[in-house]
């Protein structure tokens, strides 16, 4: 099939993000600091110059999206599915908008340049337009306002959750309390089993009611006592919760921590488990080139960009790192959390974690371009959050100044 003629667009993407820009009435540094980029890039950006990562941050920040570009579809995976109606290859799109195979790759991947972008879209007919996206926020997706959330909440996470509105958040990453006996927690943990159940149950229910319609929960468990003096594995605890709540089971993820408190009467235990569920079978946010890995191997069928993840995830503990950990006896590290939070989430969406802690997941998402909402009821464990961010906030002025000196 011949390619339509090119599209002599009637105004060019800059042009289209100034009057975006505009309606919102922001300036370009405050959609610069909302973006989390800086003022030159949306200068850049204005004048049809730049990568496509940062023109997703303010596109997110300005609620808009390409005119013909489906809801739930990003960039590339929408200029893929467009080509292949058309029924041509990477090659003759390559030849029509003169760019090279490489370069639209790159773009049918998230990747690349804007001029690459334009001329792909010209190429093949699309009208290099933007629209608000008024009908999908008004559906109860997640990012009704257009700058990213920020928000430490000290508090009982079923009290607060409470007062927030449904379908309100984009990604849910916790790690509720294991009722070990741990104190930490404060959520009197540990309760008897049948307590302990209806805990999770209520603050389950309230996580789901939060959640995007395309939004994923990312649930991180171990082991409980059994009454019975044996192991119970939590997920097994939470599966008949996950499946009445009407949430899809994707994959379990084992987590493989490397350390562990040495064992007598069992083997040492290395590993704990992540469960992804999803309100939809299908349709949900996943963003895999966003997450890849570099290739074990390489040949024909290598892809360029790199490898998909295992359901094998290894990432050092900070338990026993008294050096590396924060005030917080148990935290993630932050590597792991990214990697979900770029999976399933988009740029400028909101992250909640209802077990907020030290602040992992809050820091995962804001380096990451996302908000988040993190509620923790320990007054100690909320403070450590909150200083936490700031001083990775602190470090990247630092890094900024030191590179324009």
């Amino acid at each position: 099939m011949n390619l339509p003629s090119a599209n002599p667009a009637s105004s060019t993407l800059g042009t289209e993000l100034r009057a975006a820009r505009h309606r919102r009435k922001l300036t370009q540094k405050a959609l610069a600091s909302r973006a989390r980029v800086d003022v030159a890039t949306v200068q850049s950006l204005e004048g049809g110059r730049g990568t496509l990562a940062p023109l997703l941050l303010v596109l997110s920040v300005l609620e808009h999206r390409f005119l013909e570009q489906p809801t739930n579809t990003g960039v590339g995976s929408w200029l893929v599915s467009h080509r292949k109606r058309l029924r041509i290859s990477q090659r003759v799109l390559s030849e029509r908008a003169g760019i090279s195979k490489p370069a639209i790759i790159a773009v049918e991947h998230g990747r690349g340049h804007l001029k690459t972008l334009t001329a792909c879209m010209s190429a093949m007919g699309l009208p290099i337009a933007l629209r608000a996206d008024e009908d999908e926020y008004q559906s109860g997706s997640a990012n009704s306002d257009f700058a990213p959330r920020r928000e430490f909440v000290q508090g009982d996470c079923i009290t607060v959750m409470r007062g927030i509105e449904a379908r309100s958040v984009n990604l849910i990453v916790t790690s509720p309390p294991y009722n070990l006996g741990k104190r930490y927690h404060s959520y009197r943990d540990k309760l008897p089993l049948v307590d302990y159940r209806a805990f999770a149950q209520a603050w389950l229910t309230e996580a789901v009611r939060l959640l995007a319609d395309d939004g994923s929960l990312w649930l991180n468990v171990g082991n409980t006592r059994d009454p019975d003096g044996g192991t119970l594995p939590l997920e097994y605890l939470y599966w008949p919760l996950i499946k009445n709540l009407g949430l899809t089971l994707v994959q379990t993820i084992v987590w493989h921590h490397h350390t562990g408190l040495p064992q007598v009467a069992k083997f040492t235990q290395l590993t704990e488990r992540w469960l992804w569920c999803t309100k939809r079978a299908k349709g949900f946010v996943w963003n895999l080139d966003a997450v890849r890995v570099p290739p074990k191997t390489t040949g024909k069928r290598t892809n360029p960009y790199g490898a998909n993840p295992s359901d094998l995830w290894s990432f050092t503990s900070l338990v026993h790192n008294a050096k590396a950990r924060p005030d917080h006896p148990c935290p993630q590290p932050v590597e792991m959390v990214e990697r979900i939070v770029n999976a399933c989430s988009r740029p400028g969406g909101v992250v909640l974690d209802p077990f907020g802690g030290s602040g992992t997941t809050a820091v995962a998402a804001v380096r990451n371009g996302r908000g988040f909402v993190s509620i923790e009821v320990s007054p100690r464990y909320h403070r450590t959050g909150i200083d936490r961010l700031r001083t990775w906030e602190s470090s990247q002025d630092a890094a900024v100044a030191a590179a324009a000196a």
